[in-house]
């Protein structure tokens, strides 16, 4: 048995693979569109606002790294690339997660430090 080969059934193989492209498109058009604001708008962005153009970044980078491989495989039936696609899908998976964690983490903590200094 091949470690690579799908479990699911080729209806629901196609059926995922659909799902993850319109995703996908949906990923990437939203994110550039909020890089393309951003751009035009780049001399009055504050400090924090920046933090939504980075985490557009990390999200759109997954979108366009990782999304396409997935798409292909599912509609494949199988996982392309065998183990070198495999490390590089987890290294990818991994460095833009953390990314995007490490982001969030600092949004909130600024929202929170914000929330604090507020005045009744």
């Amino acid at each position: 048995m091949d470690i690579y080969s799908s479990t699911l059934s080729p209806a629901l193989d196609i059926f995922t693979g659909c799902y993850l492209l319109v995703i996908a498109v949906l990923s990437i058009v939203g994110n550039l569109l909020i890089l393309i604001m951003a751009v035009k708008r780049s001399s009055r962005m504050k400090p924090p606002e920046l933090l939504s153009v980075n985490l557009a970044v990390t999200d759109l980078g997954a979108a366009v790294a990782m999304y396409p491989l997935s798409v292909a495989a599912a509609w494949n039936h199988h996982w392309l690339g065998g183990d070198a696609l495999c490390l590089y899908y987890a290294l990818a998976g991994f460095f833009f997660g953390v990314a995007s964690i490490m982001n969030l983490t600092i949004m909130a903590i600024v929202r929170f430090v914000v929330s604090l200094n507020l005045s009744p």
